[in-house]
């Protein structure tokens, strides 16, 4: 029989919908009979809600640092909150139910939102119910005795006593943060280098933002400081979707510009594991499947720039683990690029894989998941 799966993330931050894209395709290369939809919960809200709260997450996690950060924490541990967020999310569930064409045989949900949803959505309609972390942590909002299974990254930070974690603990499996199955394939960096019109001699710097690309535009101006040091580097810049950013960059330093040959700019772009598998240095935004990208092919990770809230806890990840650095002033990235080029020069640019990478992440989820129709 056909099985049928709702894969539902929400649009707060780009990397909840790519993940469901990711495990979508995992699943369909398995059992390419199995029918998969995946939605963005918040179409699913009030008229005009899910709009105004996807520009109200944008503006206070791009401006109002402070603000967010403290409306985060109360939002995930404060039970009034909580009661609020189960309200809306039961509405949203029954709303799902009475809209879907047949009533999906497993939910997977990206998104904290998406998981309280499938709560509700899991007694009305009698599914299996998945959640998958797209952050290195998980929190109240993702913890119910009716989920079944919880694909989580290795070393994630629980927003849970000690107790409630040794409850579910038997429900957890370590798969890592579902990235793009193309991650686990071996790649010629210098075939790529000659697709991407790169310098075999200098040392490639991948800049992301995420898929979204929030926040980029306050950095421009560290391309002038960085190309002022003569470092032997050059420049992949992924814009994402923020299209003043991807402007502002080639006004700047692209084509017939004296830095043409040194920065390369692209707007949104998938697949993206051709970039990471030709880059040496990653830099950018502590979003959670940037980061699982970057591990994913061995690349030393500098974090400049990281919204409240989750992106807090992936960089604490980060950091206490070794696995990457923030810096905050320019000194300091002067410091980090010259010791990572000093490392690359020593070791000819091999990269070494971290225990924490999971870069068949999607797969093992895909795996599991399909195993539950069994």
């Amino acid at each position: 029989m056909r099985k049928n799966v709702l894969i539902a993330g929400a649009s707060l931050g780009w990397g909840h919908l790519q993940a469901a894209r990711n495990i979508e395709k995992a699943i369909s290369h398995i059992d390419p009979t199995w029918c998969i939809e995946s939605i963005d919960v918040l179409d699913f809200l009030p008229r005009g809600v899910g709009l105004i709260s996807q520009n109200a997450w944008r503006l206070a996690s791009c401006y109002l640092d402070n603000i967010y950060s403290r409306l985060y924490r109360k939002s995930v541990n404060h039970t009034r909150a909580g009661a609020i967020s189960q309200r809306l999310a039961r509405s949203t569930a029954i709303r799902i139910a009475n809209e879907l064409a047949r009533p999906p045989d497993i939910y997977i949900a990206t998104h904290s939102f998406a998981a309280s949803i499938g709560f509700h959505l899991k007694e009305l309609v009698k599914c299996r119910l998945c959640v998958v972390a797209t952050d290195f942590v998980l929190h109240q909002m993702h913890f119910s005795p009716h989920v079944d299974l919880y694909y989580v990254p290795p070393a994630y930070e629980c927003k849970l006593s000690l107790g409630d974690v040794n409850r579910y603990e038997a429900r957890i499996l370590d798969t890592g943060i579902p990235i793009d199955n193309d991650f686990a394939v071996e790649k010629d960096s210098c075939e790529l280098r000659k697709r991407f019109g790169l310098s075999q001699g200098l040392a490639t710097v991948l800049v992301s933002f995420g898929g979204s690309g929030l926040r980029a535009e306050s950095h421009i101006q560290l391309f002038s400081y960085l190309l002022s040091l003569n470092l032997p580097l050059q420049f992949l810049v992924l814009a994402g979707r923020n299209a003043r950013f991807a402007k502002a960059m080639r006004r700047l330093y692209g084509c017939g510009n004296r830095y043409g040959n040194l920065i390369k700019i692209y707007d949104f772009v998938e697949p993206v594991s051709d970039f990471y598998a030709v880059a040496d240095i990653f830099i950018g935004k502590a979003g959670g499947l940037s980061i699982s990208e970057a591990l994913a092919v061995g690349l030393p990770i500098i974090i400049i720039d990281l919204l409240p809230g989750q992106e807090e806890s992936n960089l604490r990840m980060l950091v206490s683990n070794g696995l990457g650095s923030y810096v905050s002033t320019t000194s300091e990235l002067e410091q980090r690029f010259e010791s990572l080029l000093n490392k690359i020069t020593t070791f000819g640019g091999k990269k070494h894989l971290h225990e924490f990478a999971r870069p068949l992440s999607s797969q093992t989820i895909a795996t599991s998941i399909t195993g539950l129709a069994v």
